[in-house]
């Protein structure tokens, strides 16, 4: 695990996550669903495409 991409201690039992991508630092707090089958790293994957979508059409 990078330095970029690592778990952060909090109070809560609840996972949480940063990442450091360009000037944004993202922080993620995961509730994951028992019936789920997509993983946290497809998630995050599929909300920062979103992300930078919807910042492209804006652009556009």
């Amino acid at each position: 695990m990078s330095n970029e991409e690592r778990p952060i201690e909090t109070q809560t039992d609840t996972p949480v996550m940063r990442k450091r991508i360009g000037n944004i630092t993202y922080q993620v707090k995961f509730h994951p669903s028992k019936r789920s089958s997509e993983t946290a790293r497809d998630k995050l994957k599929k909300l920062i495409i979103r992300h930078y979508k919807a910042d492209f059409e804006k652009s556009s």
